[in-house]
């Protein structure tokens, strides 16, 4: 609440025609802040818009009032209990890892197509080592590449 001297001078020279840039250098000049002034201002302006703070010592009246305060004390109080985490907690029902990522990137639109992405990379995974790593036996033809090198010979045959 802006003090009577200020809110007195305001308008005072408010009724004598100067303007509120006029009154605002002249405040600002003798040495009063700028937030005073605003507030002075703002009282003689908008007088519904200025509450009074509750004496001190004595709860606030105003119901929304006294829950902010209920939920500060309790806040102050969950913190003097629970030390500060170095880590951001996650919600208890997202997935971690290679699914949450996928999920999470929008490479895939559910947990279940993760799932199959990776049931899919797995198996290829497994059938190239298994393709690789098969012992090749002598047993086995392989087939030609390309025509014989030598050709049989041509008969001949009467017409």
């Amino acid at each position: 609440m802006p003090s009577q001297t200020l809110l007195d001078y305001i308008r005072q020279n408010q009724g004598a025609g100067f303007s509120k840039t006029d009154i605002e250098a002249a405040l600002g000049k003798a040495g009063w802040s700028a937030q005073d002034i605003a507030a002075g201002f703002l009282a003689i302006e908008h007088p519904e818009a200025i509450i009074a703070p509750p004496p001190a010592g004595q709860p606030p009246q105003d119901e929304t009032a006294a829950e902010l305060a209920r939920i500060q004390a309790e806040l102050a109080r969950v913190q003097k209990q629970k030390p500060a985490s170095r880590f951001v907690e996650r919600a208890p029902n997202t997935s971690r890892g290679i699914i949450g990522f996928l999920v999470a990137r929008n490479i895939v639109k559910s947990e279940s197509q993760a799932n199959i992405v990776l049931l899919s990379i797995a198996l290829a995974c497994i059938a190239l080592s298994v393709w690789l790593l098969w012992p090749k036996s002598s047993a086995t033809k392989s087939i030609p590449s390309g025509p014989p090198t030598t050709l049989p010979a041509q008969k001949n045959v009467a017409h």
